[in-house]
């Protein structure tokens, strides 16, 4: 997650995102607060529509 943010060069206020547990729990979720950086969470039931932040966020991790 520091790698991506040095290289977009700077800190978003927000990121949208499914907030599936498996990608963004735990530590990520403790970094992302403590940067204030707000995640937003698709609507509920329309994951189906969200495919565009689960490829962004796959190339993030694989950034990563």
């Amino acid at each position: 997650m520091e790698a991506f943010l040095a290289y977009i060069g700077f800190i978003p206020k927000r990121l949208l995102m499914d907030f599936d547990t498996k990608l963004i729990g735990g530590q990520a979720r403790d970094y992302l607060n403590s940067l204030m950086i707000h995640g937003n969470a698709a609507p509920l039931h329309r994951q189906d529509q969200n495919g565009l932040s689960g490829h962004n966020w796959q190339t993030l991790v694989s950034m990563a």
